[in-house]
């Protein structure tokens, strides 16, 4: 007997639109308040059906409807999931997290990551430069280098050891090892990061999907693709598609030991 798969089609809830604009793709269009009770109510009706996958548009408005009926069937199925992500990705000094402006300023100086709240990265601590290195992978890029003995040369090259600390604490609060089995992915340089917790957690019992954005050579090394001082603030996207973020340059842990080996 040939199996049915049914599928649900859902439109997102009433968007908060006030003066008509038709926004199509145009972001920071959200829902109502008419529109999140829309969808907790949709929520509500569907969470005793066999649904087994969600899809959802990246819209805001197709993100905020799907989040309430996301959250039930996680709570159905007994899923958990907990992200990190990069210094520099979060204005810690608003609420809202939203930096204030673009990644290079009018003045010449660039967006610098934020490590721990209340740290700046002055201007004096790197030199801006031009790179076109890997010309054919981002294009031209605006690079922030590190200048030695700074605080932002020494968080450049300590956070992935930060980072590696940072996921092994978030495991053991949210998934102790007596009531979870942990999954993993990672994405670009979160797919060494991964690899490395699935050495250091003893709870976890598998990979979900992993990208690696370094290079893994002979003995499962981790080759060094970028100097550790260098932080790519913008790309002109005059082969490769412009960054409009900041990314800090994977390195592995392997070639950090070297780095504080040397510099002791």
């Amino acid at each position: 007997m040939t199996e049915t798969t049914v599928v649900h089609l859902m439109r997102h809830g009433e968007v908060h639109n006030p003066t008509g604009v038709l926004y199509g793709r145009i972001p920071d269009f959200h829902l109502s308040e008419l529109g999140r009770t829309m969808a907790e109510r949709v929520a509500e009706h569907v969470k005793n059906r066999d649904i087994v996958h969600l899809v959802s548009s990246p819209l805001e408005r197709a993100q905020e409807t799907m989040e309430p009926i996301a959250k039930v069937f996680a709570e159905k199925f007994g899923c958990k999931a907990v992200a990190m992500t990069f210094p520099g990705r979060l204005y810690l000094d608003d609420a809202s997290r939203d930096w204030p402006d673009d990644t290079i300023h009018a003045d010449g100086t660039v967006r610098t990551p934020i490590w721990k709240k209340g740290e700046r990265i002055t201007p004096d601590q790197y030199e801006v430069v031009r790179d076109a290195s890997m010309r054919l992978r981002y294009g031209t890029r605006t690079v922030a280098r590190a200048k030695p003995g700074t605080t932002f040369y020494h968080r450049m090259a300590a956070w992935p050891v930060a980072f590696e600390e940072g996921m092994k604490d978030g495991m053991r609060r949210h998934f102790p090892a007596e009531k979870y089995s942990i999954y993993l992915t990672g994405h670009s340089t979160g797919g060494p990061m991964v690899f490395f917790m699935s050495q250091r957690v003893p709870n976890v019992a598998g990979m979900l999907a992993v990208e690696n954005s370094v290079d893994l050579g002979r003995d499962n090394k981790i080759v060094l693709v970028q100097p550790l001082d260098f932080l790519s603030v913008q790309g002109d996207g005059d082969i490769a598609p412009t960054e409009t973020d900041i990314r800090v340059m994977p390195f592995g842990l392997g070639e950090l030991a070297n780095f504080l080996d040397k510099s002791q």
